[in-house]
């Protein structure tokens, strides 16, 4: 009884591919050419210096450039949203008027005492590094996806990936800098 369920349980796995690097590769091109997708997931943030922490739910929408980002707290204390493409970006903090600033960056900094690499993090929650950094470290699993990434301040680490529309996702991503630890499990990928 114990071989049926142990062989039943390492069938539901994935193998483990011959050429990882190949795998990563063609994984890459495929996620590149992705330009329009929701999530919805759970994000929390520990601002390290100033000893502050929120967590929320996400949601995310990207369309060719063009993102909306709503981070809702619980018990109806209010959500943070950022609404902006290359060019200008919005901010609306819970009962305050919006502002709007050129970088997300700045905007986030000058507001909340901390900051977001909003355009990097478009490419991370992809699992792909930006091309926007210098890459200091890249680390692939054993199936070719990316595991460990360091670029500028940050470390990424992809805990665990989820099947999508024929493709591996991040579920679970763990970013820290200095000044900022961040979690975010993604619950749900759509693409349009």
């Amino acid at each position: 009884m114990l071989i049926i369920l142990f062989i039943t349980s390492c069938a539901r796995h994935r193998p483990i591919p011959a050429d990882p690097q190949k795998v990563w590769y063609d994984h890459q091109l495929t996620l590149q050419n992705i330009k329009n997708w929701d999530l919805k997931g759970r994000l929390s943030i520990q601002a390290i210096k100033e000893k502050k922490s929120g967590s929320g739910t996400l949601y995310w929408s990207q369309k060719n450039g063009i993102y909306d980002i709503s981070w809702i707290f619980p018990f109806g204390q209010g959500k943070v949203v950022l609404h902006g493409d290359c060019n200008l970006v919005t901010l609306q903090l819970p009962k305050e008027k919006p502002v709007t600033a050129t970088s997300p960056d700045h905007l986030l900094r000058s507001r909340l005492g901390w900051s977001l690499p909003i355009d990097s993090l478009n490419y991370w929650v992809l699992g792909l590094p930006t091309p926007k950094l210098a890459t200091k470290k890249l680390l692939l699993d054993s199936w070719g996806y990316l595991e460990n990434l360091h670029q500028g301040n940050w470390h990424i680490h992809y805990q665990k990936y989820k099947k999508i529309k024929q493709q591996y996702l991040p579920e679970k991503i763990f970013l820290n800098s200095p000044q900022l630890k961040v979690r975010l499990v993604i619950q749900q990928w759509n693409f349009s």
